[in-house]
């Protein structure tokens, strides 16, 4: 086997319409050069993929969220014959893969040795590109946006760049001696926390206009508005208080509890309430609704 050619292999996870599982993989199975492997974590409906030997769908018993599903399959992959320089390729179930994305990819991986996160630069439906994410350090807020990384220019003592974890490729080495995708946020803020503990390590944030994709961005109907809230703010919290830069972490650490007063003060969002004590408290893994 010639180790200069890497295998490709794509780990996705199911949750909510199938419809949109299906239409990601179909994409994905019409590249012209299309991955190796692709893995898919079955956590939701009954899912009825097409046979095809490239495919392998695994049913976990429980969903324990996407990270966790995508850890499940690196591991499936330390069964298959594959080498550390091989390239994983993460998506959400909701996006679809144009038919030169997995020549684009190989390409880059060959351009570009060594340890890089690359994030795949996704179309939303109405046509907007987003590259990459900024985290404002001093009011908490995170946004895509369409500037590229690296960038000397982007950095500032103000804010931390990640990736958006729609879409993102990278060695096989360099997941599993991070330990896979962290898990314990459960959803939301998991890429940026992923993008922060490689950016740590050194390893260099990537971005490139040329591979794309589209993400339809849907949500599944069991995901409430409050859900989506709790889950914003509790991780928000926890990574700006565990994660960030020695000072801005004693500037959340004040910022959370001075929040947490305010909210129990005024009473009137019971959701936001909760999340901020249990940041404090230091909480994590799905929301107890019991």
């Amino acid at each position: 086997m010639n180790p200069q050619i890497k295998k490709h292999f794509v780990i996705t996870v199911h949750y909510g319409d199938p419809v949109l599982t299906t239409q990601a993989i179909d994409s994905l199975l019409q590249n012209t050069d299309p991955p190796d492997h692709i893995i898919v974590i079955n956590h939701s409906n009954p899912l009825s993929l097409p046979p095809h030997p490239s495919l392998i769908q695994i049913n976990p018993a429980t969903n324990a969220g996407y990270a966790a599903g995508i850890n499940m399959g690196l591991g499936l992959i330390t069964t298959l014959p594959a080498t550390p320089g091989d390239i994983v390729t993460c998506l959400n179930n909701d996006v679809i893969v144009p038919p030169d994305t997995f020549t684009k990819l190989r390409r880059w991986w060959q351009d570009h040795p060594g340890d890089h996160l690359l994030g795949l630069t996704t179309h939303q439906a109405n046509g907007t590109p987003q590259q990459s994410g900024r985290v404002n350090l001093l009011t908490g807020r995170s946004r895509l946006t369409n500037k590229s990384l690296p960038d000397q220019s982007l950095r500032s003592f103000f804010s931390l760049p990640y990736l958006h974890g729609a879409g993102f490729s990278t060695s096989l080495h360099l997941l599993l001696t991070n330990h896979g995708l962290p898990s314990e946020y459960f959803m939301y803020w998991e890429d940026v926390l992923f993008s922060r503990q490689l950016a740590r390590r050194h390893v260099s944030l990537c971005t490139t206009p040329d591979i794309a994709i589209l993400h339809l961005n849907d949500r599944p109907p069991s995901f409430t508005p409050d859900n989506k809230l709790y889950y914003l703010v509790r991780n928000g919290a926890l990574f700006l208080e565990r994660e960030t830069p020695g000072l801005w972490r004693n500037y959340w650490w004040v910022l959370n509890r001075l929040r947490y007063a305010y909210h129990r003060w005024r009473r009137q969002q019971p959701t936001v309430i909760r999340a901020l004590q249990d940041a404090i408290r230091q909480t994590t893994g799905p929301i107890n609704n019991s």
